[in-house]
């Protein structure tokens, strides 16, 4: 397990009380040394449709759970999920902890049997299970909130969903129809601290960014559109006040990702360019106190690259 050998032991009874009450239990303990248990409780009422469940784990540091996350240090972890309710309106409470760094509570509820339906809103504090260099994109904290739904057809629909970080806002919906090919989703990202984005621009830096991206046709061979619109671009050479860049994309063939092939085609719209003044010899003076404003040469359109072919995910 996670390239760790454990000796475990694992517990467990049910019975059914008078009344028609059915209570389980489950007790799973490491005993090679290193300690470690997991414990379920969970009671169920017919009669009332009321499901009560607590579930609690715990490892000392060095244990599985923090090895299988890579947090550096290995610290103690713990899990503890409570909850109860009739199941159609059942709702729980679940926290977890590995070190200081690394925390999560959340709350889900049932909404409804027909269709069902689960809402979920968490708090996360994970800028430990990253890369060192996108640590700070996730900072102190993370909000994750999403109505999941499920038809008796098996058609699956993710609603209101909403990852909020000090970097960027993120919103997005989607839909998998019943027959587990048609899919349907749209997302939208707006950057909120343009600096932290600054250690992977280089000498670039932008004002703000709103991306939204559509994904509509069946697994296999998926229609997507990106447009974005850029506040602000600059670089030592120049700046541009405003532009939109827009993508759409879609498989020539039904293709197991990543051996997709794409047909696409670029629009990239600009505004205004601010420049610096060339000396005598031709250069740019890279002096933005000098920059002077002037506007793009008309043209008939809008540059735009058609029908190029690439690996996905590669520039057209």
């Amino acid at each position: 397990m996670v390239g760790t050998a454990a000796v475990l032991t694992v517990e467990g009874d049910a019975h059914a009380e008078r009344g028609g009450s059915l209570q389980s239990k489950l007790r799973v303990e490491r005993i090679d040394g290193t300690r470690g248990v997991v414990r379920a409780d969970l009671l169920y009422r017919p009669e009332s449709r009321h499901l009560t469940a607590q579930v609690e784990a715990e490892e000392p540091q060095g244990g599985l759970i923090a090895r299988a996350l890579q947090i550096e240090g290995y610290p103690a972890a713990s899990l503890a999920l409570d909850g109860e309710g009739p199941i159609e309106a059942w709702s729980g409470h679940l926290t977890a902890n590995a070190g200081k760094d690394t925390q999560l509570e959340a709350r889900m509820a049932v909404v409804g049997l027909d269709p069902l339906r689960i809402d979920l809103d968490s708090t996360a504090r994970i800028a430990a299970l990253l890369p060192e260099d996108l640590r700070h994109l996730a900072s102190p904290d993370m909000a994750l909130s999403l109505s999941l739904l499920r038809q008796q057809d098996g058609a699956l629909t993710l609603r209101n969903g909403v990852l909020e970080a000090p970097a960027a806002r993120l919103t997005f919906n989607g839909s998998l129809e019943g027959d587990g090919q048609t899919v349907s989703a749209q997302a939208r990202l707006e950057s909120r601290d343009p600096e932290a984005f600054a250690p992977f621009m280089g000498a670039a830096r932008f004002g703000g960014v709103t991306a939204r991206l559509t994904v509509d046709g069946t697994v296999s061979t998926p229609q997507a559109t990106l447009d974005a619109d850029v506040s602000n671009l600059s670089t030592p050479q120049a700046t541009i006040g405003n532009s939109q860049l827009s993508l759409q994309l879609a498989p020539d063939r039904p293709s197991p990702i990543p051996t997709l092939r794409s047909v696409s085609r670029w629009t990239w719209r600009r505004k205004t360019l601010t420049t610096p003044p060339r000396n005598s010899a031709g250069h740019w003076h890279d002096r933005r106190s000098s920059r002077r404003r002037v506007p793009w040469l008309p043209r008939p359109g809008p540059s735009s690259w058609t029908n190029c072919r690439g690996p996905s995910g590669a520039s057209s």
